[in-house]
């Protein structure tokens, strides 16, 4: 069974795309130097956060989860494993 939905699909679209041309007259009338400000801040934050991510990820991790399994293959390696005895 086919249900046409297109008329639901062109009101949902209308309903979401009737925003852009207001916003578009709303960054056309700010000024210049406010745009500068708030995309110079955004692009800080972006760029610092993306640095410190990967630096978690590839460095910071990776060290501390082999500090880890380090000092737990100490711990198995200290303790003798019995043997078991031959007959």
């Amino acid at each position: 069974m086919h249900v046409d939905r297109s008329e639901e699909i062109w009101t949902e679209s209308a309903v979401r795309l009737r925003f852009v041309p207001h916003d578009y007259e709303f960054a056309k009338n700010v000024p210049h130097r406010l745009q500068i400000a708030i995309f110079n801040g955004l692009a800080v934050s972006l760029i610092f956060g993306i640095l410190v991510s990967t630096l978690l990820t590839l460095v910071v991790i990776p060290v501390l989860y082999y500090a880890l399994f380090r000092r737990r293959m100490a711990a198995n390696t200290a303790t003798p494993v019995p043997s078991s005895p031959t007959h």
